[in-house]
């Protein structure tokens, strides 16, 4: 029985050698397997690179969460802080006007609130040119 064995075993790797075969198909089989092993190297390569900008971002923003405080959050950075503080101000006066308009509507003297509703229209108007002056210079 081991004699078949061994017998059957020979056969198969003689019969593939008067083919011609091994010596081909090994070396494409061992090209094959070098390609696939530069594949998954510069996968992982590429993968640990995407990993590292991934770290420096969050690093990076991290930082700024830092430095810009609580109000520096809502507001942003040094550059958009003054156009935030306009645009918080132009919705503050124009809030105000209308809040004026409607006392002074239903109220026994009007007039002061239509003149203090001036004063918030003045304010809303020059914070909104400095929106409009301040976006034309970036």
């Amino acid at each position: 029985m081991a004699s078949d064995l061994s017998k059957a075993k020979r056969d198969v790797v003689v019969g593939s050698e008067e083919l011609g075969e091994p010596a081909e198909l090994s070396s494409a089989l061992s090209a094959a397997h070098a390609f696939k092993h530069e594949l998954a190297r510069k996968k992982e390569e590429h993968r640990h690179i995407e990993q590292m900008r991934d770290k420096e971002i969050a690093a990076a923003a991290d930082d700024q969460h830092r430095e810009l405080g609580r109000f520096g959050r809502f507001l942003g950075g040094s550059a958009n802080a003054p156009l935030a503080i306009a645009s918080i101000v132009v919705v503050a006066g124009l809030g105000f006007v209308a809040y004026c308009l409607h006392a002074g509507a239903y109220s026994k003297a009007p007039t002061d609130w239509f003149h203090e509703a001036e004063w918030g229209g003045a304010l809303a108007a020059s914070s909104l040119s400095f929106i409009f002056g301040r976006s034309g210079k970036t």
